[in-house]
């Protein structure tokens, strides 16, 4: 890989060189407030570099607005999953969905939307802290319009540097697809109290947080979906209930990685009031790369058996921490796809992106992951993803195809219903795309027909035939 451009800051001329037209690049800064109001205040920023003319500072909201207008949001997804899951009632939050969202896009989108050139349709952003875990499909402005319905596409950067890595791609059509899905659990016993003599503190944590995971039918019906689109390369894996020794022994750097799993990121003593932890540097806390992982088929087993003293392998555990993660052979992989409850979450490191599986996942060697900043819905994401791969497929812009997706299935919402609103979000808003390379210019994006309604059509017509052949038949019989 010809990433030669890592170890440096990039320059604001270089980024704006790479800078296709009708674009914009915004460079997004947390810094301590100069006029604290309170204890320790720090506000925000960006940085916009448009294809043309000088850099522009643009001031934003407090990080106090955002903790607020994030815990608000939070909040009403909760307040969604539970109606959609429950059959018991239960109060709503007091301050509504629209709200929130409104309220993160007047203080930290609208600013930077004041600057932008008419014309302008595709948009790169590089969000620092708390901003990493802003969903910007689904920000309302004035007109109760989502974002997705306005731009063509907007990607995620770790840093500005990231748009001068130059990588020879291949294209999705020209490799091998590894898809992998956990739809259910080995069957494991947990004791209440671990009798084992050594037991293992990490895996008694981590099992105390995936215990109440239950299997998800979706996964499979993922994999079926993708399966039958993906090309048809001799090199391809499809993995349903993988075990982690089968995903450690993946015979080559996939072009696209699929997991269709649960995901997990354990409780930190430095979390802060905003239950996030917000890190001045990598170094500060390595061991932050064992706070999150995919969940396989034997996690379950394995770490109940370590509770109880038993000796099992991290090789063999059915957990890839991100610690773990970076380790796979992915130095050729386009698009890394992370379809599990919370898996962008992890730990802001200022200015340098988040510490967690996205982390992992880059240093592996991926181009592009995808990941979900909260709980994944079963019944309606693989269709999401079906269609977001299909649009992928038809014109190797994984980017806009997922920002594309996201605008089919939120143009239709009434805004002004918040139970329409709160369940499209909670459904469709939870997906971002981190990438390197440079931003591309957009493209038309194709319809996209589902081939088995066209089986459907071809079927129904041969049954006319029959039915239409059978009865003339008949009546020349009669005739006769």
């Amino acid at each position: 890989r010809n990433s030669t451009t890592s170890s440096f800051s990039a320059s604001w001329k270089a980024v704006q060189n790479t800078l296709p037209a009708g674009s914009a690049f915004v460079d997004y800064v947390r810094y301590p407030d100069l006029n604290p109001s309170g204890e320790r205040s720090h506000a925000y920023g960006a940085i916009l570099i448009l294809p043309e003319g000088e850099p522009e500072w643009i001031p934003l909201g407090t990080e106090e607005d955002l903790h607020f207008w994030l815990g608000v949001l939070r909040a009403r997804l909760e307040y969604r999953t539970y109606v959609l899951t429950s059959t018991q009632s239960t109060n709503p939050p007091l301050l509504r969905m629209s709200s929130a969202l409104q309220g993160l896009h007047d203080r930290f989108w609208a600013p930077v939307a004041a600057h932008l050139p008419e014309g302008t349709d595709t948009i790169g952003i590089s969000p620092d802290a708390g901003l990493n875990f802003v969903s910007f499909a689904v920000l309302l402005d004035g007109q109760k319009r989502f974002l997705a319905n306005k731009f063509r596409q907007l990607v995620y950067y770790t840093s500005a540097r990231d748009l001068l890595v130059e990588e020879k791609q291949p294209a999705l059509q020209d490799g091998p697809w590894a898809v992998i899905a956990v739809p259910e659990f080995e069957a494991h016993h947990r004791p209440e109290v671990a009798q084992g003599r050594g037991s293992d503190e990490l895996s008694r944590s981590i099992l105390d947080n995936i215990e109440g995971f239950c299997d998800i039918p979706g996964a499979r019906e993922e994999l079926k979906r993708i399966e039958r689109i993906m090309p048809r390369h001799p090199g391809k894996s499809v993995l349903p209930n993988a075990s982690e020794e089968e995903v450690r022994s993946l015979p080559e750097s996939p072009v696209v990685l699929h997991f269709s799993s649960h995901a997990f990121l354990l409780p930190s003593a430095d979390q802060g009031a905003s239950g996030r932890v917000e890190l001045d540097d990598l170094d500060q806390a390595p061991d932050h790369f064992y706070r999150s992982g995919l969940v396989l088929t034997e996690a379950k087993r394995a770490h109940a058996a370590r509770e109880e003293g038993i000796t099992v392998p991290f090789r063999r555990d059915g957990v890839l921490f991100s610690d773990e993660v970076k380790n796979l052979p992915l130095q050729n992989t386009r698009l890394v796809t992370l379809s599990s409850c919370n898996s962008g979450m992890g730990d802001s490191v200022r200015g340098d992106g988040v510490l967690g599986l996205r982390r992992g996942f880059t240093l592996a060697g991926s181009s592009s992951i995808l990941m979900s900043l909260w709980p994944v819905v079963d019944d309606s994401t693989p269709a999401f993803m079906e269609m977001m791969y299909r649009l992928s497929l038809a014109t190797d812009r994984v980017g806009q195809s997922l920002w594309e997706s996201q605008h089919r299935n939120l143009v239709e919402v009434d805004t002004a219903d918040d139970a329409a609103l709160e369940e499209a979000v909670l459904r469709y808003g939870c997906f971002v795309l981190s990438q390197r390379g440079p931003l591309q210019q957009a493209v038309t994006m194709p319809e996209i027909r589902d081939p088995s309604h066209g089986r459907w059509a071809i079927g129904l017509a041969v049954v006319g035939i029959l039915v239409f052949l059978t009865t003339r038949k008949r009546r020349r019989s009669a005739h006769a």
